[in-house]
């Protein structure tokens, strides 16, 4: 097994493993690190176009990541006020 293939694997596993997750939160962790894992791969490989649906992904994954923790925060501060 080649290294371009056991990236390739690891990616596999952390976005299969992602899907049985219920915590919204570690979902997207773990899928963003498949994601930043077949960037990598796509990379190595030369596919622009896995390469680029993956940072697409990764950046959705960040997006939903960073609005989930303002939502946190904010409703933190909401109980804080009460």
């Amino acid at each position: 097994m080649s290294n371009y293939e056991i990236v390739s694997l690891v990616a596999s596993i952390f976005v299969a493993v992602s899907l049985t997750i219920n915590s919204s939160k570690w979902m997207r962790i773990l899928n963003m690190i498949g994601c930043i894992c077949f960037v990598t791969y796509g990379i190595l490989i030369k596919g622009w176009s896995l390469a680029a649906l993956n940072t697409y992904g990764t950046a959705i994954n960040i997006y939903h990541l960073i609005k989930m923790s303002r939502e946190a925060k904010s409703e933190e501060k909401e109980k804080a006020a009460e």
